[in-house]
């Protein structure tokens, strides 16, 4: 992701531990939302590690400074999609769900996220919602991405500015027939 930094003990003691520190850091103003993701291997002795350490982290607003009662609050109509059985013969099937602002002040979606390739949806990048607001989402499952024999499961996730609830996943299924 470019954002982790480690910081740990050059040296440690034979039979001793010692502390890896993981922070990640974005610069103040920064425009990235969503998933920072990153693998590292740990050498010891000039030797890798056979195991991979993995880091997972979603980048939001900082909201040290927000006033929580004022504040936009996100509310999403469904939080499952079910397309129930499909035909994979290259076919695309909507649905849709809702984005509303029940907060006070406007409710900004910072970023979208889709897991597989099968799945869209239309909404763009710092998107507005006023106050009492709702914005409709248009979701496409195609198809042709689908393995016609094992049920398909995704996710999408929505990273907003409500301070409470700033990150939203619907889940997304379908059957091959």
């Amino acid at each position: 992701s470019g954002a982790l930094r480690t910081s740990y003990s050059r040296s440690i003691a034979p039979r001793a531990t010692g502390d890896i520190t993981l922070t990640y850091r974005l610069a103040e103003g920064s425009t990235r939302y969503g998933t920072l993701d990153d693998r590292m291997r740990i050498v010891v002795d000039g030797i890798p590690s056979e195991t991979l350490l993995s880091t997972y982290a979603i980048a939001v607003d900082n909201f040290d400074n927000t006033d929580d009662i004022s504040a936009p609050r996100v509310e999403v109509s469904k939080k499952i999609i079910k397309f129930g059985e499909v035909n994979c013969d290259n076919s695309i099937y909507k649905d849709d769900f809702e984005i509303k602002n029940v907060g006070q002040t406007p409710l900004i979606v910072r970023c979208t996220e889709v897991s597989g390739d099968a799945v869209s949806c239309d909404i763009a990048r710092n998107v507005a919602i006023a106050p009492g607001g709702s914005v409709s989402v248009v979701v496409r499952l195609n198809t042709r991405h689908i393995d016609p024999d094992a049920p398909y499961v995704a996710r999408i996730t929505l990273i907003t500015n409500d301070p409470i609830k700033p990150m939203q996943v619907i889940r997304i299924s379908a059957l091959p027939e």
